[in-house]
C-alpha cells in the first residue's frame, strides 16, 4: 500500500462525547459509486462498490484493488432497524447508530419519514479483487427488522449530509479510498473516490408483472340472455405479488346475477375483486354471471386497481387501456330499426383516423366519432391508434323491425266475442 494512505484515520462517527470535524477533499480521477440491492428469497440487502475504472492502471499496477478506509451511509424508513451486518470484503461496523432524530438535527427540517445509518470500514488494508469498469464488487450484507419501504445509499446531495456537517461537524457522506484513487507521489492527502449512489433504492417489495385479460362466453347474445364474463390475472414476473385487487365495471345494460372464484372475494356492489397473493406463474380467475338487458353494444372492463408492489410495465388504477393490467370485452345485442328512425352511434374521444363501415364496406365521409344510422345493417369502425380488444371489435347490428309506420296511422283495437 502507498505510504501515507494508512496514516489517514477513518473520518467516521464519534457520537458519545464529540463529533469529528470534516475537511472537504478533492475527488480522484479514479472514481466509484455505491449501489444497494435486495434479494427477496433471502430477505438480504447487499452493499456494492461499483468502480468507474479498471485494474491495473497508472496509479495501481496490481491486477487487484486494495483499499483502506471506506464509509457506506444509508437512508432508511424511520421504522427500519438494521440487523445482521455481515462482512464480505473488509471489516465493517456491526452496530451503527440510527441518526437524524436527535435533538441536534431538529432545526434542519429533515423528512421525518427517513433516518440514517453510517457504516464504516476499519482502515486495515483489504483486497477487493480485480476491478472492472462498471462491475459491482460486494462489500457487506445486512437485513432489516421488517419490510418498511425502500432502503438506499445516501446521496451526496441529500440534505442530511449538509445538516450533519453544519449542525454537528459530523461526516455522514459516503467515502472510498484505494490505491487506484491516489497519486504515486508518496505522502499526500488522500483523494476521495466516491461520486454518488448508483441505481434505484433497494425495495423489499421487488417489482412484479401482472397481466389481466377478460373474455365473454357469448359475444352476440339475444336480449335478456345470460352470459358469463371471465377475468384472469397472471403473475408473469419473477417475484410474488401481494395485496392485489381488480376493479370490474359492468355496463348499464348488464345485470349482475352471480359470481365464482377460487381466489379471494368479490363485491358485486363495488365491482371489486380482492385477490391478495398471486405466486410467480400463477393465474387466478373470476367468473361473473350477468343478464344482458339492453340492445346495442355493451362493454365490460377490468383493471388491476391495487398491488403492494410496483409493476414493471403498468400502473394500477390509471385507466390506460394500452397497459397489460387493463382489458375490455364487448357483446352485441342486435336492435330493431324501422323506417324513419335514426340511431346515433358514438365512440369515446382519443381515436384517430376513424373510418366507419356498413356491412364491411367503408361509408363515405364517415370519419368522425359519431355516426347516424337509418338503415338495417352491421356497423363498425376502425382507428389507426387502437387494436382489439377496443370499441372497434364489436359491431353494432340493426335489423328491420316489425314496427308501425312512422306516420301516426297505427290504430289500437280490441277483440270482443259477441256470439258462441
Amino acid at each position: 500500500m502507498k505510504n501515507g494512505l494508512f496514516t489517514l484515520a477513518w473520518v467516521g462517527l464519534i457520537w458519545v462525547h464529540c463529533f469529528v470535524p470534516v475537511v472537504a477533499q478533492q475527488l480522484s480521477t479514479n472514481q466509484v459509486n455505491y449501489q444497494l440491492t435486495y434479494d427477496a428469497s433471502s430477505q438480504t440487502y447487499t452493499a456494492w462498490v461499483v468502480p468507474r475504472y479498471a485494474t491495473p492502471n497508472t496509479n495501481n499496477g496490481d491486477a487487484n484493488e486494495f483499499g483502506a478506509t471506506a464509509q457506506v451511509s444509508l437512508k432508511v424508513p424511520k421504522d427500519f432497524v438494521i440487523q445482521n451486518i455481515t462482512d464480505i470484503r473488509g471489516t465493517w461496523g456491526k452496530s451503527p447508530l440510527k441518526l437524524g432524530n436527535q435533538a441536534v438535527f431538529a432545526s434542519a427540517n429533515l423528512d421525518p419519514n427517513y433516518l440514517y445509518y453510517v457504516i464504516g470500514k476499519t482502515p486495515t488494508e483489504v483486497n477487493y479483487g480485480a476491478f472492472a469498469n462498471g462491475t459491482p464488487v460486494s462489500l457487506f450484507t445486512f437485513r432489516g427488522n421488517a419490510c418498511q419501504g425502500p432502503v438506499g445509499i445516501l446521496a451526496k446531495t441529500d440534505p442530511f449530509v449538509a445538516a450533519s456537517k453544519a449542525l454537528a461537524s459530523l461526516n455522514t457522506a459516503c467515502s472510498f479510498y484505494s490505491r487506484s484513487g491516489q497519486a504515486i507521489s508518496g505522502n499526500v492527502i488522500p483523494l476521495e473516490q466516491f461520486v454518488d449512489k448508483l441505481g434505484p433504492d433497494a425495495s423489499c417489495n421487488p417489482p412484479i408483472d401482472l397481466a389481466l385479460t377478460v373474455a365473454t362466453s357469448n359475444q352476440q347474445p339475444g336480449l335478456n340472455a345470460n352470459i358469463t364474463l371471465t377475468v384472469s390475472v397472471t403473475n408473469e414476473g419473477q417475484n410474488p405479488a401481494s395485496g392485489v385487487e381488480v376493479k370490474n365495471i359492468l355496463p348499464a345494460g348488464m345485470s349482475f346475477q352471480t359470481f365464482a372464484t377460487a381466489t379471494g372475494t368479490y363485491n358485486s356492489g363495488t365491482g371489486t375483486w380482492t385477490i391478495g397473493n398471486i405466486a410467480v406463474g400463477q393465474t387466478v380467475t373470476l367468473s361473473i354471471g350477468v343478464q344482458v338487458t339492453q340492445t346495442g353494444v355493451q362493454y365490460f372492463t377490468a383493471e388491476v386497481s391495487k398491488a403492494d408492489q410496483g409493476d414493471i410495465d403498468s400502473t394500477p388504477n390509471n385507466s390506460i387501456e394500452t397497459e397489460d393490467d387493463f382489458d375490455r370485452t364487448c357483446v352485441t345485442v342486435p336492435a330493431p330499426i324501422c323506417a324513419g328512425q335514426i340511431f346515433e352511434l358514438s365512440i369515446p374521444n382519443g381515436y384517430t383516423n376513424i373510418q366507419w363501415y356498413k356491412d364491411n364496406q367503408p361509408i363515405q365521409n364517415a370519419t368522425t366519432s359519431v355516426l347516424q344510422v337509418t338503415q338495417a345493417g352491421t356497423y363498425r369502425f376502425t382507428a389507426t391508434n387502437v387494436a382489439c380488444p377496443t370499441a372497434g371489435c364489436c359491431s353494432f347490428i340493426f335489423f328491420e323491425g316489425d314496427c308501425c309506420p312512422t306516420k301516426p296511422i297505427c290504430v289500437p283495437f280490441t277483440i270482443k266475442k259477441v256470439r258462441k
